[in-house]
């Protein structure tokens, strides 16, 4: 049997052989405010816009309005438009996500983060 094999101290990259790489120094931004607003049957077209954009199949009103039975939404706004959302479904005091979508144009970081804080 061959022994089990072991890195030797030569083996390993030294820090000075390894590039370093450093990060940029992330850049300024305006402050973006991001609205987190539970979704109700009023805004059910607009989520049904969101979702058959999303998901790439049709998603209609009523299909929306069917779904609020099981589950809630959350709607992340900026300037009054739709950026995500999150549907939620509440079991046995457990909440469980089942959809979590950003549209291409928003800004991911803080839509995402006030979404999951929300």
């Amino acid at each position: 049997a061959l022994p089990p094999l072991r890195p030797t101290p030569e083996a390993a990259p030294s820090k000075a052989d390894t590039p370093s790489l450093q990060k940029a120094a992330p850049q300024p931004s305006a402050a973006i405010t991001v609205d987190i607003r539970r979704g109700m049957p009023k805004n059910a077209e607009q989520i049904a816009q969101v979702l058959s954009r999303m998901l790439g199949r049709p998603f209609s009103r009523i299909d929306v309005l069917t779904a609020f039975g099981e589950k809630s939404y959350l709607l992340a706004e900026i300037d009054s438009k739709i950026m995500g959302l999150a549907g939620f479904q509440v079991e046995n005091l457990i909440t469980r996500v089942d959809e979590f979508l950003l549209l291409p144009e928003a800004p991911i970081e803080p839509v995402a983060r006030a979404l999951i804080q929300a």
